[in-house]
């Protein structure tokens, strides 16, 4: 299930990872499969291509890849036909599922894949 993200939702999936508040929750989704959940953040960057980024809390790391697959639907459903996304070499777990997705690497640390 995918639903618009609350103030509170947004703080609390931050604050699972020790990152500062966001100001705002345009376009921040919770998405939640079988009691597991996570942030995603979805910004349009114009021409169809849309940026995205999680936040998902340590205890629902292994169900992070299911919830990616549904949440990459739902911005495809939204008439986007591109995603980017970016995670550092400090974060391979991330980048590993990244490559899982289909994402490819164009940069240092910046990943893309067609939808």
């Amino acid at each position: 299930m995918i639903r618009p993200a609350a103030a509170l939702d947004v703080a609390y999936y931050l604050s699972q990872r020790g990152l500062p508040s966001a100001p705002t929750t345009v376009s921040c989704y919770v998405v939640e499969q079988q009691g597991a959940s996570m942030l995603a953040c979805l910004r349009s960057l114009g021409g169809g291509v849309a940026e995205v980024h999680i936040c998902c809390p340590k205890q629902h790391v292994k169900q992070s890849r299911a919830m990616c697959v549904e949440f990459l639907a739902y911005v495809k459903s939204l008439g986007f036909l591109m995603v980017k996304t970016d995670a550092s070499d400090e974060h391979k777990t991330a980048q590993n599922m990244l490559i899982k997705l289909g994402f490819v690497r164009y940069n240092q640390s910046e990943f893309m894949r067609a939808l």
